[in-house]
């Protein structure tokens, strides 16, 4: 796993009070980003990993580098024709 990959995913987990982990992993977020990046949607995407949409949508909300990170997927998807650029974020 890179520093950069490492870095960006300590700020995706900030210290939190006990309970539930997060399922968001490294490979998760790789994972997830190659999939926006060849055009799934973000409803898609959570199926294809395993997780409910509600979690990658609350990620997104909540932390500026993993929106950061789908984002810049989305765009190259988009740019390549495989997204539409007109479709909110709740849709795709």
């Amino acid at each position: 796993m890179s520093e950069h990959l490492a870095q960006l995913l300590k700020e995706l987990s900030p210290k939190r009070p006990a309970g539930r982990p997060t399922l968001l992993t490294p490979a998760l977020l790789d994972r997830i980003c190659r999939l926006l990046g060849e055009g799934c949607t973000l409803r898609n995407t959570a199926a294809a990993v395993g997780v409910h949409p509600d979690c990658i949508f609350t990620w997104r909300k909540e932390n500026a580098a993993f929106y950061a990170m789908t984002e810049n997927a989305r765009n190259r998807a988009r740019k390549l024709g495989l997204l539409r650029w007109d479709k909110p974020d709740e849709e795709s």
